[in-house]
């Protein structure tokens, strides 16, 4: 029996939509019920009795149990409350609505109150907004416009007042400041309001520094005291609505903090989030647990106790009457039993504890819903936190915990035959469901791959034999296990003679030559990598060298270990641990690393007061020489711990970051569904694609890499299920023939769906273009084969076992096209499925095994690139300035290494100051001036295209403010600047400004890129060169003379929307996210990438995941309530008078309707039994003349 489902027919009416908008004052006295008048909350009397017209009055609803409401005479639990009103003796500006009435202001002129716009442009914009069908977003950019056009202007169209600005002055004051100048052109009005106080500045100096600030102020201290408590009155009731105000002065803020109206709303255990998205359920419980294998793979053990306490509602029919009669016996304290009984027409439950348990049992009465203990065989629903993806909770089958024998389990579950597999990796065949070579580790059963044993099992024979076959072996092993036994020892950890003097060897070679680079840096020797200084240089040297000594010494260690190694045998199978644990217990632990570089300075130019300052040496920067098993010295020890707390730190803060991620994604793209149209839109019905993913397959039915078949295994498989003993093999042509006509006839031609095609050019005609190609292929092969053996193809050739290579009979080419039709039609993708959900998962689980780490960039060691889930926050919050920016350039000639150095020399920065021998003061008895003496040398080293005419032109271009005729060029290397004094400074203060800052004029290059390095790519053995430029700028890289411009990208999206479009924006997106989980070593599905990057450039501007992007992709105000800043969106939303269509997922959630996402996509209509069209009726008083004709 399932629980009962929610059925939209048993309600009356459905919330079609929501309005939001604001009440005016007497629309707020029409709907309370009272008006509040009396301070005091209690009576003075003893009884302690709320007040009449009190905050506590009753006829507002109650607060105690024992007394109803007076207004609806409902108790605590359904009384729903009712409005009370207070009239305010002075107005308050509503703090929500604070900065749209400043906007008000801004737009209306202060002395008649009309808009402050010509009629032309009123008539212009009343005429955009009475457009039907503008969307609220289109109708905020409009009221947007018009404001801005209203603040240009500053005389009123209607009245000819004139208007200064309106804003916001103290905490909660407006002030317009009407006479204030600060601009260049003082208006008429304002100099002549100015001028009529200048007899009186006469008589009087103190007025005129106040003429700026001209208001009307109040004095007296009656008024005082009415302007301090008008102030207190505004302050409370700000606080009422928002108790998290800013800005309050000391003296006026509140002693005791509240919670307003907004705390009430917003956050994780606001309204929004906390009781109305998610909220605290019946039926559930959570327990700690534990394995057990001799469980299926689909049960799950409930504890009895667990088991009593948590029921199920079960409805009492004919079937289930005796044994439910049985239950209610037992009552609560026995399993089986049931703990309530709910009566057909009764609202009152029925507790068992207490009664005549017989006598309830026997007036049992069909309809009647006893609430059971769980039993065996009940379905729960079992889940894992954090639930990152569907696969966190999922259906297991009860069983309790009753002991049996497992050997006995055993033997009986085993004699069940597997279904026949074939199957090969690498290593590892199996042919006919027999294991041919190799050993089954976890490469071919564990999990990741989708080549494992159990993948196949699902694709090929479903469910239900892949999870036999699961458990099945999860019962075997222990039980081998357990009967031969496996344990590890101190003795499986012991390094022999060998490998201690192997190690050694290794230690003092890499310490030689760590030692070299030392004195190579001392000596000024060190040969720098480029972009990188000499410190930045040996570090990364020593760094290399010291990870390979632990490379070595760990395969060395490998070599030395017995086969019969039980740390060993566990990283070859796969089990648990790796050859770094073991070569770290056995020979040595290596460098440890604390953000990807040696351990830090801690001390005075030392990490630790154990070594010298400024020491180099490998042992003072965090190298522990030492094993597990040998001990670590002190130092080793520390710098150890200090590694592995990073790592600790480093999870916690991953955590908090990828769980903001995902539940980012998740709101974002929560409401996208595959339709049947097989488009994927949103809840508004904006499409996002056209096709899901470009193919509309599912991502979870693939085989191999992202392709629906893998149709050398289906081929393989065939035959092995279809021996097909009397059938002739198949030759070349006839096999071409014979499966051309099977694909012609009529099955086949369900999945050729024009519709399909038209829409994309990867519907089935792809596949059926593969299917092709592979059958060709194969068609060759047998070709091939009989052309070297001489097999002729009339069968005559003998002897005939030469028949069977590559033999394929008619038989088994119908059963693989058929195979290959069915699996492609299962892969489609569902209408109504929940893509965007499925999206948000699959890239935000992934993103919390990554680590937050930044990797370098492949082949060069000074590019430093950020990876992991930094990286993958830029991308998806569309961020404008990403940390490292870098530009790969293909070049025109990629393999002159010269012609890259060029092409570099146009590209980088270079400064004056770098390509100068030097730059000096020049003081002469009638002349001064700067002498910049350039370095051809370097000029002609650096491939620059740079010569003195060049620089002067860089001079005067620069912004340092200096004439042509200022800069002189004397021959080929001298150039001279002279300063010219101006109103500011003198000319030594010019000369000695221009030495400071002519060094910095770039001279070639552009501004925005630091610098570019020369990537060699040693692919196909020939050395090819491209330039990787950090930077900006794409659009300045691509016109640079040198650079293939059509082969050129740039890893942040924002400069390839700018540059580039939407479109490549979008390429932009996808090949990001694929290259970072790809460097992580996860793969995910392209089409969930796909989805994603469409999501956040399908309105033609790059949105980011935030809630700025958010805002611009949705409409509905409860969405955006429900994520973030749920305050501003409600008061915007009753500003603007917004009407929320309940569409999306989070407004359903919240209103407590069924979506309309998967079973709720479609409608179902009934068909009446009765005549459509109703009878007429006479009507009581007719006259002819009332009777309006109808139009038709």
């Amino acid at each position: 029996m399932v629980k009962e489902q929610f059925r939209e027919t048993d309600v009356a009416k459905k919330i079609s939509h929501i309005c939001f908008g604001m009440k005016s004052a007497e629309e707020m006295r029409q709907q309370a019920h009272i008006q509040v008048v009396s301070k005091n909350l209690y009576s003075q009397d003893n009884n302690h009795a709320p007040l009449l017209y009190g905050v506590l009055d009753h006829r507002m609803g109650t607060s105690e149990k024992d007394r109803p409401c007076e207004t609806c005479g409902k108790n605590l639990a359904d009384c729903l409350g009712h409005y009370g009103y207070i009239d305010l003796e002075l107005p308050c500006f509503h703090v929500g609505y604070f900065r749209a009435v400043i906007g008000i202001l801004q737009m209306i002129c202060k002395t008649c109150c009309h808009i402050m716009l010509s009629q032309e442009e009123k008539k212009q914009f009343l005429d955009y907004l009475k457009r039907p069908g503008l969307t609220y977003l289109q109708k905020r950019g409009l009221k947007k416009k018009i404001s801005d056009k209203c603040r240009k202007k500053n005389t009123c169209h209607h009245c000819g007042a004139f208007n200064g600005t309106v804003k916001k002055c103290g905490l909660l004051k407006i002030i317009h400041e009407k006479y204030k100048t600060n601009k260049k052109v003082v208006d008429p009005i304002v100099s002549n309001f100015l001028q009529s106080f200048e007899t009186a500045i006469e008589h009087n100096k103190e007025v005129e520094p106040l003429l700026g600030r001209a208001q009307h102020r109040i004095s007296g201290a009656k008024t005082q005291m009415i302007m301090e408590d008008w102030d207190f009155l505004q302050l409370q009731c700000a606080l009422y609505i928002n108790s998290e105000l800013s800005g309050i002065p000391l003296n006026m803020a509140p002693k005791k903090w509240t919670r307003g109206f907004v705390q009430r709303l917003k956050g994780k255990q606001g309204r929004f989030r906390g009781n109305l998205s998610g909220k605290r359920v019946d039926f559930s419980g959570r327990t700690v647990i534990s394995p057990d294998p001799n469980l299926r793979i689909d049960e799950v053990a409930v504890p009895v106790h667990v088991a009593k306490i948590l029921t199920f509602p079960e409805k009492v029919n004919k079937a289930n009457i005796n044994f439910l009669r049985k239950l209610v016996r037992n009552g609560p304290e026995v399993h089986p039993g049931a703990n309530f009984i709910q009566q057909r027409h009764m609202q009152m439950k029925r507790f068992l504890k207490y009664g005549n348990r017989e006598k309830m049992a026997q007036e049992l009465k069909y309809g009647d819903i006893v609430e059971r203990h769980l039993i065996d065989g009940d379905v729960v629903l079992f889940n894992r936190q954090p639930s990152l993806h569907k696969l966190s909770i999922m259906a297991h089958l009860i069983m309790f915990c009753l002991f049996l024998d497992t050997n006995f389990i055993l033997l009986f579950r085993l004699f069940m035959m597997v279904p026949l597999l074939v199957f090969s990796v690498l290593d590892v065949t199996i042919q006919n469901s027999e294991l041919m070579t190799g050993s089954m580790d976890k490469g071919t059963l564990g999990s990741g791959s989708k080549n494992n044993i159990f993948y196949i099992l699902l694709r090929d024979w479903g469910q239900n034999e892949a999870a036999d076959a699961m458990s099945r072996l999860a019962r075997l092993a222990p039980v081998y296990l357990s009967n031969r036994g496996f344990s590890i020892g101190i003795g499986d950890v012991t390094p022999g003679q060998g490998l201690l003097k192997a190690k050694y060897e290794l230690l003092n070679a890499g310490y030689k030559k760590c030692d070299e680079y030392i004195e190579a840096l001392n000596t000024g020797k060190l040969q720098q990598q480029p972009g990188c200084t000499a410190e930045e240089t040996l570090e990364a040297l020593i760094l290399k060298e010291l990870s390979v000594i632990r490379d070595h010494a760990g395969s060395a260690c490998l070599r030395e270990l017995d086969k019969s190694n039980s740390p060993l045998t566990m990283a070859l199978c796969g089990s648990k641990g790796s050859f770094i644990n073991i070569s770290q217990m056995i020979a040595c632990v290596g460098q440890q690393a604390i953000s990807g570089s040696r351990v830090p300075d801690g001390f005075e130019n030392r990490s630790l007061p154990h070594f010298e300052k400024h020491s180099k040496l490998p042992a003072a920067k965090g190298f522990v020489a030492n094993s597990f098993y040998s001990g670590l010295t002190p130092t080793e020890f520390f710098f150890h711990t200090m590694a592995g707390r990073e790592g600790l730190v480093d999870t916690a803060v991953k955590t908090a970051e990828t769980g903001y991620m995902q539940r980012r994604l998740v709101k974002s793209l929560e409401d996208l569904c595959s339709q049947y149209d097989l488009t994927v839109r949103s809840s508004t019905g904006d499409i996002i694609q056209f096709i899901y993913g470009g193919d509309g397959l599912d991502p979870a039915a693939m085989e191999g890499k992202d392709e629906p078949l893998e149709f050398k295994r289906v081929l393989d498989n065939i035959k092995a299920v279809f021996p097909c003993q009397s059938e002739p093999a198949l030759s070349k042509n006839e096999l071409l023939l014979t499966a051309e006509s099977i694909t012609k006839k009529n099955e086949f031609l369900c999945c050729q769906d024009s519709f399909l095609q038209t829409l994309t050019e990867t519907g089935y005609e792809k596949y059926n273009e593969e299917i092709k190609k592979f059958v060709k292929e194969v068609s060759e092969k047998i070709k091939k084969t009989r052309d070297k053996y001489g097999i002729n193809d009339n069968g005559t050739t003998e002897p005939r076992v030469l028949y069977q290579l590559d033999r394929i009979t008619p038989t088994q080419i119908e059963k693989f096209l058929e195979t290959c039709r069915d699996k492609y039609m299962r892969a489609q993708m569902e209408p109504g499925s929940a893509v965007g959900a499925l999206c948000a998962q699959s890239i935000g689980e992934p993103g919390t095994q990554m680590t937050l780490k930044t990797f370098h960039f492949a082949g060069v060691a000074s590019m430093n690139i950020t990876l992991g889930v930094p990286r993958i926050k830029e991308i998806i919050n569309a961020s404008k300035a990403i940390s490292t920016p870098i530009i790969t350039a293909q070049l025109d000639k990629d393999d002159d290494a010269d012609y890259a150095r060029l092409v570099k020399g146009r590209i980088e920065k270079t400064l004056l100051g770098e390509i100068s021998e030097y730059i000096e003061e020049v003081f002469l008895p009638d002349d001064c001036f700067i002498l910049v003496k350039l370095s051809l040398e370097r000029i002609r080293l650096l491939r620059l295209e740079v010569n003195a005419e060049t620089v002067r032109y860089s001079i005067c271009m620069s912004k340092l403010r200096v004439k042509p005729g200022d800069v002189a060029v004397h021959g080929e290397a001298v150039v001279c600047v002279t300063p010219r004094e101006n109103s500011k400074s003198s000319m030594y203060y010019v000369l000695q400004f221009l030495k400071e800052d002519l060094p910095k004029v770039v001279v070639q290059g552009i501004p925005e890129v630091s610098r570019a390095v020369i990537h060699i790519d040693e692919q196909s053995g020939k050395e090819k060169y491209k330039l990787l430029v950090e930077g900006d700028n794409l659009r300045a890289v691509m016109a640079t003379h040198g650079v293939k411009g059509t082969r050129t990208t740039s890893n942040n999206t924002y400069e390839v929307e700018k540059t580039l479009g939407i479109e490549a924006a979008r390429t932009t997106i996808i090949n990001e996210i694929q290259y970072t989980m790809v460097n992580h070593g996860m793969s995910i599905d392209r089409r969930h990438v796909m989805l994603l990057s469409d999501l956040m450039t399908y309105k033609g501007e790059v949105l980011g995941i935030t809630r700025f992007g958010l805002a611009k992709m949705k409409e509905s105000v409860l969405m955006l309530a429900s994520f973030e800043k749920t305050a501003d969106h409600l008061f915007d939303a009753a500003y603007f008078g917004q009407k929320d269509s309940v569409c999306g997922v989070s407004e359903c959630i919240i209103m407590g309707i069924p979506m309309n996402i998967g079973t709720g996509l479609f409608k179902l209509l009934h068909k009446a039994d009765r005549d459509p069209s109703p009878p007429r009726r006479p009507l009581i008083f007719d006259t002819n003349e009332f009777h309006i004709p109808l139009v038709t």
